[in-house]
């Protein structure tokens, strides 16, 4: 594995690709004995470069200059707080004496001789693909490189749902979860850079061969590579004796192939003898088969995680499997007794929920014509929370078809729409829209968009054209749930270390959306709010503005500039988002006139 020490990375100006580096005798071997790699996941700024005019690699040589400094205090971002519950702690740190940085570029070749060389499985560009994982294994810090810039082409903006975005880097992602410590770096720019904890659920919602894609033969290029990762994480889990992360990543095998032209993983535990099923109907073999592979023994019992056959058979997504586990007394009302850190999915999940989640809509079929509850009372998610949340549409429909009310909030008094919101899940937030027909609350949409890293140009400008205010002021229910967290945040900021969501807690009421992001540090969704003529100048119930949050030092050059007044350098990237959200608004335009015409040649 070739790197770089930092202080040579430290001192490029410009990045020059593998063969010359190799040449000049500036690449090292890797060797574990002598110190740390770190391996930069990041998206190409131009087709043929990755970064020609180095602003993107500037960024990353800024950040680490300050955090070795001190200048930059690494931060905790908002999902992984939310999730884990408290601040994690910082369990790497950064000493530039042992230190190697692992870039495609610079790490991997990238000249073949001959035209069709690249497409080659023997190459040296290939092996190496297909040894991202064993790089990423070896490396045990990741950085994920993805400041909010313009594309050299001028065509696009590059930020961190632009590279969520990409295959090659949801491959990198998958890779760094399955190598048994999910956590990376986000460096959003020079002076703000995030600890993300990601668990499997982060790949399970956005999969590598659902991707974006520059060459199109990569999507198939990267199956075995998939392959070879989910084996690997499955044979870890059995050694491991963790047979409730085995049976998760089992089951997920499905979700995580999904547009990639492969197999899934059979047969993993041998010795299942299908000749003693042979008087058994297909459904009674499919059920044997099933728990014997899972390592059950009955269909109504559950394993250490508090989740039952019939919990995973709804994360598997297998119609027929969910069916036959009904038939032989499987509750369709089960839920999960305990969370699933590896899923990022609470107790007391119906498998309705599960199935919605995860868009398994045949399996959410079968549990609906069993009678599934589609609102489940207490503190249970609603699965039309949870089918928002995993941007299904499908499931959406289903649901509402089954009266699900499409306004129902859960415990925390968020709306299904805020849960799509929250992702970015376009599909879903359509559907619900249509759904709704004008009668879709879109209070706290905005807000729910800004907080997670749903808010890109396109969800945000998705819910403005459905007339969402773009400086509604956040302000929960009087003593509801999430009036009462987001207190309790505050009183932590008084009293604890300051953190991005308590920084949040202590200005909650009376926010913006481009508030809300600011203080939560997601620079891409403020820029499309600018971009869309969010106002800086709105005061929340502490009598502080966006500008004022502005001026804090984390924040990119661009959005200071914007805010002074000052847009001879954010105009390109201001511009742009404008311009993309015009052509989105027309697109939708002349596609509701098209159908809308369709409709009334169909009734005459």
């Amino acid at each position: 594995m070739y790197t770089i020490d930092l202080a040579a990375v430290l001192q490029m100006v410009k990045i020059k690709p593998h063969e010359e580096l190799l040449a000049d005798g500036a690449l090292t071997l890797f060797d574990e004995n002598t110190g740390r790699a770190a391996f930069v996941s990041h998206q190409w700024v131009a087709k043929h470069h990755p970064d020609p005019d180095h602003r993107q690699f500037r960024v990353l040589q800024d950040a680490l200059r300050n955090i070795l400094s001190g200048v930059t205090q690494i931060s905790v971002d908002v999902i992984t707080e939310l999730i884990i519950g408290k601040s994690p702690k910082m369990t790497h740190s950064l000493h530039p004496a042992d230190l190697y940085i692992w870039y495609d570029y610079f790490s991997c070749p990238q000249k073949e001789n001959g035209r069709d060389a690249s497409k080659r499985y023997d190459s040296d560009l290939a092996k190496a693909i297909s040894s991202i994982p064993a790089y990423i294994a070896k490396c045990q810090l990741m950085f994920v490189l993805c400041p909010v810039i313009e594309s050299r082409e001028g065509r696009t903006v590059l930020g961190p749902s632009s590279w969520a975005n990409r295959g090659w880097c949801r491959l990198e992602r998958l890779a760094k979860e399955c190598s048994g410590d999910g956590s990376f770096f986000m460096v959003k720019s020079a002076r703000h850079v995030e600890l993300v904890v990601t668990s499997f659920a982060s790949s399970c919602e956005s999969s590598p061969g659902e991707g974006c894609f520059t060459v199109e033969e990569d999507r198939s290029n990267i199956a075995p590579v998939v392959k070879q990762v989910l084996k690997q994480k499955v044979s870890q889990c059995l050694q491991n004796g963790d047979l409730p992360s085995y049976r998760v990543v089992l089951n997920a095998q499905a979700i995580l192939c999904r547009g990639l032209p492969m197999e899934t993983i059979a047969d993993v535990v041998p010795g299942f003898d299908s000749s003693q099923h042979e008087s058994d109907d297909a459904g009674s073999l499919l059920v044997a088969k099933f728990l014997f592979q899972n390592g059950f023994s009955q269909v109504c019992e559950y394993d250490a995680m508090g989740w039952s056959p019939i919990c995973y058979a709804a994360l598997n997504g297998h119609a027929a499997l969910v069916k036959a586990l009904l038939e032989r007394r499987a509750n369709p009302n089960d839920e999960t007794k305990k969370g699933q850190p590896l899923l990022a999915l609470q107790k007391m999940v119906p498998v309705l929920g599960i199935s919605a989640f995860f868009k398994k809509n045949n399996a959410m079929t079968v549990l609906l014509e069993a009678r599934a509850d589609v609102s489940p009372r207490g503190s249970r998610p609603p699965p039309l929370c949870l089918a928002s949340f995993g941007n299904n549409a499908t499931g959406i429909q289903l649901l509402c078809q089954a009266r699900a009310n499409p306004n129902r909030k859960n415990l925390l008094g968020m709306s299904a729409l805020q849960h799509a919101c929250a992702t970015g899940a376009c599909d879903a937030i359509d559907m619900l829209l249509n759904i709704g027909e004008g009668n879709l609350d879109l209070s706290g949409s905005l807000h729910a968009a800004a907080l997670l890293h749903g808010g890109s140009h396109t969800t945000i400008s998705r819910l403005l054209e459905a007339r969402a205010d773009v400086d509604e002021q956040f302000r929960p229910r009087p003593w509801g749930t999430l009036q009462l967290f987001f207190t309790m945040k505050g009183l932590e900021f008084r009293l604890k270390r300051p953190t991005r969501l308590r920084t949040l807690g202590y200005h909650h009421r009376g926010a913006t959306p481009l508030m809300v992001a600011l203080l939560v540090g997601h620079f891409e969704a403020a820029a499309t709010l600018v971009a869309c003529g969010a106002r800086a100048h709105v005061e929340n119930s502490r009598k502080i503005t966006a500008a004022d949050l502005i001026s804090e030092v984390s924040t990119p050059e661009f959005l200071k500039d914007a805010s002074a007044g000052d847009l001879e350098d954010t105009v390109s990237v201001l511009s742009q988002l404008r311009l993309r959200r015009e052509r989105s608004s027309f697109n939708r335009r002349v596609s509701s006139l098209l159908l809308n015409g369709t409709r009334r040649r169909g009734r005459n």
